[in-house]
């Protein structure tokens, strides 16, 4: 498991860009999306908020 300060460093690395959000993506994708199920309580659209929160991440 990588630490958030070198994944951090990842992802601003253009080299490593992709293969750091892919991490993150990993690291945080089941974490998340318990977050927001007890939000949002429909697995669909939990789903969706969290698509749609990790392409805004990596679109900016």
């Amino acid at each position: 498991m990588i630490n958030d300060k070198e994944l951090l460093a990842m992802i601003r690395d253009p080299k490593t860009q992709r293969e750091g959000f892919a991490v993150l993506v990993s690291q945080y994708s089941e974490p998340l999306y318990w977050k927001v199920r007890h939000i949002v309580l429909d697995h669909d659209d939990a789903d969706d908020v969290l698509q749609n929160a990790f392409v805004k991440a990596w679109t900016n």
